[in-house]
């Protein structure tokens, strides 16, 4: 029994042009990637206590608290007020489960780290996910920033 079989023999001229070779032109140190917003402003975040604009006024007749004073171990349930500074996550598997939008209001940022969950909270400034698998709920008046993967917001 014979078979045909054929050979194809294909040139690979200029392969090295198109597996990505870098031209010698190139300067040696590229810029470092920035993550880019819609407008392709660089996004970064907002500095500690930075709020939006209208903050103070939309939530004057809430109470002022701070922030520091808010449980970021275990499950916390937190009332209704204006709590000053960053709100930071660092444990895992932190719950933080405020009064609803608009009346417990975080004035800073919201830093949420690996396999966290907040919810029932307004942030007027950004809120960044620092860590993976993370979970939030919750009105931002800045930018969300999300540095982990497979986070829910």
């Amino acid at each position: 029994m014979k078979i045909k079989a054929s050979l194809f023999v294909i040139a690979l001229s200029g392969i090295a042009a198109s597996c990505g070779a870098v031209p010698s032109d190139l300067p040696g140190t590229a810029p470092a990637l920035t993550e880019m917003g819609v407008d392709g402003a660089e996004m970064r975040p907002a500095p500690a206590g930075e709020t939006a604009a209208n903050a103070g006024q939309r939530f004057a007749r809430l109470r002022q608290l701070d922030a520091a004073s808010i449980p970021v171990r275990g499950a916390s349930a937190i009332g209704p007020g204006r709590y000053v500074g960053n709100l930071e996550l660092k444990e895992r598997h932190a719950i933080v489960q405020g009064a609803g939008f608009g009346e417990t209001v975080i004035e800073g940022n919201l830093i949420v780290g690996s396999q966290c969950r907040v919810t029932g909270l307004t942030v007027t400034g950004d809120v960044l996910f620092s860590g993976n698998n993370a979970f939030s709920d919750v009105e931002c008046l800045g930018q969300v920033i999300d540095y982990g993967v497979q986070n829910q917001h």
